[in-house]
């Protein structure tokens, strides 16, 4: 049987997003939060967002290059090939008049 500490830690660790939300692009996986935090309300953002700006004062900082390809793509192989054990990224995603050539990316 499992003791509480470990159903809390397995809870904490949610599945990480990389995705769009509205007109932003995201790659979230932060131990403690809810991943999906861009999609809810405005008011339920708030406090997931309060964590992810104390989180990235203490993380690395790093940028995906995604001169001449798509950045969401950029970022997953980013992700892929780095393998941190947590991530935050947002940008604006790629459109027909807009495309960002890195993405600020923090992890640990």
């Amino acid at each position: 049987m499992k003791t509480f500490k470990e159903l809390f830690i397995n809870e904490a660790k949610s599945k990480a997003f990389i995705g769009k939300a509205g007109k932003k692009s995201y790659a979230i996986q932060i131990d403690g939060i809810d991943n999906e935090f861009p999609n809810m309300n405005f008011g339920d953002q708030i406090a997931p967002a309060k964590k992810v700006k104390e989180w990235k004062e203490s993380a690395k900082k790093d940028y995906v290059d995604a001169k001449g390809k798509a950045t969401l793509g950029a970022v997953k192989a980013w992700v892929k090939d780095n393998s941190p054990s947590e991530f935050y990224a947002s940008w604006e995603s790629d459109s027909s008049s807009y495309k960002d050539d890195s993405v600020e990316i923090f992890y640990k």
